[in-house]
């Protein structure tokens, strides 16, 4: 749900996404999304903005193939 505010809920966005990036998520149906800058969508949803992602050591990524 990118817009938890609506429903008083937190909203979180990882903080590596650049605020001049593209997002798009779904739009109530599966078949339409919809497309902002990341920029607009924090001005619009002031989500919190944490490091969600973590990066494998080299030995425990999987393999290629």
């Amino acid at each position: 749900m990118p817009f938890g505010r609506l429903y008083d809920l937190p909203t979180l966005l990882e903080s590596t996404i650049p605020l001049d990036a593209t997002i798009v998520f779904e739009a109530q149906q599966h078949a339409l999304a919809i497309r902002m800058s990341c920029r607009d969508y924090v001005k619009l949803e002031r989500p919190e903005r944490i490091h969600l992602v973590c990066e494998l050591p080299e030995r425990q990524r999987p393999q290629a193939g």
